[in-house]
Order: C-alpha cells, then sequence, then structure tokens
C-alpha cells in the first residue's frame, strides 16, 4: 500500500538522518531497520529489546522501540520508550516530539503542554512538527480556533523545512545516489505529513461546524498524499455531521478496501458505522448500519486479537449495543460482560445490560442491573443528565417481575405504577396491572384497572380481558378476595 511506502520513507530518512551524525560504535542494526520496513514489530520489538540490552546507553534504540510501539497504539509503553530515550540524550527532539504524540494519544494534556513548550522553544528543526502537535492539544481543549492558526503553521513551517533539508543534501558527505533517494524521500515524508496537517485543519474546521470548509481540506490532503487513508474517516464523519450517509458510507468503503488487512482501519469503520446507524432514519437502514458496525468491530478483534482494555472500551461497548439493536441478546450480553472487566463505566450501561438480560429471559439479573442503573443515576453529580426517560425504566422493571417465574406481582404493580405515573395510558402496562391484582385476588382493584384498559379501546382480539373482568366482578359477589 502506498501509504505503508510513505511510513516507511520516513522511518528510512531518519534513521539515515541519525546516521549521518557521528556516533562512533554506537548503530542501529540493519536486521532493526529491516523488520520496521517490513512493519513486522513484533521482530522489530525482539531485536531492539536485544540491542538495549547490550548497549543499554543508545537512545537511539529507545527511541526506535518507542515508535514500534506508537505504530500499534500501546502509548503507555511508548511514552516509556521516548522518556528512556531523553534520559540518555536530554536534545534529541524527535523523542520529545513522539513523547508529547504520546501524551495526547494518553489524554495528558498537562505532560503534553509541557513537551510541546519545549519543543517550540528548542526543536528548531521540527517546528512543523511542534507546530500539527500544538493544534492537536488545543483541539482536545476545544479552543478550535486557535488550532486552526496552529495547523496553518505547521503547513508553512513544512514548506520551509523541506527547501532547508533539500538544501543540505546538496552538501552532505553521501554519494549522489544517496543524495537522490534521500531527496525522493523527504520530499515523500512532507507530502505525507502536509496531507495530515490538513486534515487537521479539516477537523478544526469540522469541531466548528462547517463541514463544508472541512471537506475542502480533506481534499488538499489527497492532493499532496493521495496514497493517504487516514483522511477518509474523516472526510466520513464529516459526511455524517451533514447527514449524507451515502458519502460517509463511501469514504469507508474506499479506505477499507485500501487497508483490508490494518486492524485500527475496520475499528474506525465500526465507530463510523455504529454514528450511522444511530442517526438513520429507517428501520431497514438502521439494522443494516449496526450489521455493518458488527462486523466492522469483529474484523478489528479478528485482526489485532485484543484483550477488553480502557483503550478499547468502546468497541466491546457499541458491539454490545449494535448486537442488541438487532436482537441478538445473548451476543450483547457477551460483549457487555468484557466491558464489566474494564474499570470504565460507560454511561447508561446498566440500564442497557438489563434490557438485553430481559429479552433473554434472565429476569433477576436483569432487574439487578436496572435498580443498578437508578442507583448510579443518583451517585451521579447533578450536572448529569440520563438519556434512559424514566417510563421505559419503570416499564422494564415492572416486566422484570412480572414475567418471571415465579412472579413477584406485587413488585411489578409498584414499578407498572410509577411507569403509569410518568406516561399515563400505556395499553399494556394497564392490562398486566389488572392482571397482576386479578392474579392476588385483588380484584375489586382488578376490576379497576380492566375498565381503563377497555376505555383505552379493545378489538375482537381482547376478549380474555372482558372475560376476566367479568370473572372478577362474580368472585366479588360472591365475597371472594379481596375487593378493596
Amino acid at each position: 500500500m502506498k501509504e505503508n511506502k510513505l511510513r516507511q520513507a520516513i522511518v528510512m530518512v531518519g534513521i539515515v538522518l541519525m546516521l549521518m551524525v557521528p556516533v562512533y560504535s554506537q548503530t542501529v542494526n540493519s536486521d532493526i531497520t529491516t523488520a520496521i520496513e517490513a512493519e513486522d514489530y513484533a521482530k522489530a520489538e525482539e531485536l531492539l529489546t536485544q540491542a538495549i540490552a547490550g548497549d543499554p546507553s543508545y537512545y537511539i534504540n529507545y527511541h526506535l522501540l518507542g515508535k514500534v510501539y506508537f505504530d500499534q497504539a500501546k502509548f503507555a509503553d511508548a511514552k516509556t520508550q521516548f522518556e528512556t530515550a531523553l534520559d540518555k540524550k536530554k536534545k534529541h527532539y524527535e523523542s520529545l516530539m513522539y513523547l508529547g504524540r504520546s501524551q495526547l494519544k494518553l489524554d495528558d494534556l498537562e505532560g503534553a503542554e509541557k513537551s510541546i513548550k519545549e519543543g517550540n522553544k528548542k526543536a528548531k528543526k521540527l517546528k512543523p512538527q511542534f507546530a500539527n502537535l500544538e493544534g492537536l492539544l488545543l483541539l482536545a481543549k476545544e479552543d478550535y480556533s486557535a488550532a486552526d492558526i496552529a495547523f496553518r503553521n505547521a503547513l508553512a513551517f513544512s514548506d520551509i523545512s523541506e527547501e532547508k533539508i533539500l538544501k543540505d543534501y546538496e552538501t552532505a558527505p553521501i554519494s549522489p545516489e544517496d543524495r537522490a533517494i534521500l531527496i525522493e524521500q523527504t520530499i515523500a515524508m512532507h507530502r505525507t505529513m502536509n496531507a495530515e496537517y490538513h486534515t487537521n485543519l479539516g477537523d478544526a474546521n469540522f469541531y466548528q461546524d462547517i463541514p463544508s470548509l472541512a471537506i475542502i481540506e480533506y481534499e488538499k490532503a489527497l492532493e499532496v498524499d493521495s496514497g493517504s487513508t487516514e483522511v477518509y474517516y474523516h472526510w466520513a464523519e464529516a459526511c455524517l455531521s451533514m447527514k449524507d450517509y451515502g458519502c460517509a458510507i463511501e469514504k469507508l468503503k474506499l479506505v477499507l478496501t485500501k487497508d483490508s488487512t490494518h486492524a485500527p482501519a475496520w475499528m474506525r469503520a465500526g465507530g463510523i458505522y455504529y454514528k450511522a446507524a444511530r442517526s438513520s432514519r429507517s428501520r431497514s437502514e438502521r439494522a443494516t448500519r449496526y450489521t455493518e458496525a458488527i462486523g466492522s468491530y469483529e474484523r478489528y478483534l479478528e485482526l489485532s486479537n485484543v484483550t477488553p482494555d480502557s483503550s478499547n472500551v468502546r468497541v466491546f461497548f457499541e458491539l454490545a449495543m449494535a448486537y442488541s439493536s438487532i436482537n441478538r441478546f445473548e451476543d450483547a450480553i457477551s460483549n457487555f460482560d468484557k466491558v464489566f472487566t474494564i474499570p470504565v463505566i460507560p454511561k447508561d450501561i446498566y440500564f442497557y445490560y438489563g434490557k438485553a438480560l430481559f429479552w433473554a429471559k434472565d429476569y433477576p439479573k436483569a432487574t439487578e442491573n436496572l435498580l443498578a442503573h437508578m442507583n448510579w443515576v443518583t451517585e451521579q453529580d447533578e450536572d448529569y443528565k440520563s438519556k434512559i426517560k424514566d417510563a421505559e425504566l419503570f416499564k422494564l422493571l415492572g416486566n422484570s417481575y412480572f414475567y418471571r417465574k415465579p412472579k413477584e406481582f406485587y413488585k411489578a404493580i409498584k414499578y407498572y405504577k410509577m411507569a403509569d405515573e410518568v406516561k399515563p395510558d400505556q395499553k399494556r402496562i394497564v392490562q398486566n396491572i389488572a392482571v397482576a391484582y386479578h392474579s392476588t385476588k385483588s380484584y375489586g382493584q382488578a376490576i379497576e384497572y380492566y375498565d381503563k384498559r377497555v376505555a383505552l379501546g379493545i378489538d375482537s382480539s381482547s376478549f380474555r380481558i372482558l372475560r376476566n373482568a367479568g370473572y372478577c366482578a362474580l368472585n366479588i359477589a360472591s365475597g371472594q378476595g379481596d375487593e378493596d
């Protein structure tokens, strides 16, 4: 894939530039560079670990190991390696730049800001990269107009930097063949960098609710780097915000064609399909999008072989929600169970878990989680607003008591009445209250709710309601049961 070749070009330019600096006996093992070029991360990690054990003082190996981790989204491990590289060589500003990127990925905004300030002050040769990092930090802080300026600065600095590097190659003590290779790779590297900066600038416009301008920047990103796949995800998000679902799906299909075996591509596709499903207006389209979200997430899990943790909790939660939405409740429950192994509680998860358990007919456990949802909501601060409507919650709780075996009618009645108070005249609730009172021989109260149910409208299929009301009246007349 073209994007992989460009990524390799960046790696090779970095390594060659490192080797142009006198390091005496310290060099990068050629097997390491080969493994990195091939994106054989397991091999690269093994070789770099061995190299570090053999020479713990060589900062470059820590830096390269950090990049290996970073490319696999192992940001905590990457951060540790970049910090170690900087301990070995304080002025290795590429490690500082990647440290800042890792801190941003880990939502360590304070740490990232400190790294970025130092880079802006000292790393004169990496001005584009640190300007871009500053923009990403401002995006994270939701200062979108300032981020816009930072990304434009990154693009301007990139042009200046490329011109200077190419001029430096003219006097570098290297062969004409190596010079030609470096020039080609440097141009490719800056194209990739500029594509990222245009994409990020597009995001700044997107978050300012100007998706049309965002798309212009995404188009520019593809103009300078036609092999990029990253931009398609952002483009799909912009299309979604404009409710252009056809456009969003088209961009996703393009990126998955280009990156069919790249696990993160499937993870991001799953997220976008999931958003498209939640925004779909028709039931059939919604089911289709949820199915596509499931397929994408399952493909990601197959390719990545990850275990549930805080970095991928959204994958398992949205998988569970998608399965629930197409009535595959056992699969939903399995994924909810995985979410609960992670010390992160997604919003309203106890309700959605309880709902899936109810439809899977595990009524006692459904009740347990629905009550847990009520307790969890009361523990949140005053600004918290649950998306779950009380009427739906109370009805489901009533059902969980009404349909279990043995049935718990009095508890069912309690929650049904709470649901009826919030949203009156729900036919099924009124009917179930009548049946519950009838079953507990509270015939007078049963007749009251049977009459309410009749008043809401019945048809030929509702003859049991009239029959049961008559049966209650006969029992009252004969002095049986509780008339109150």
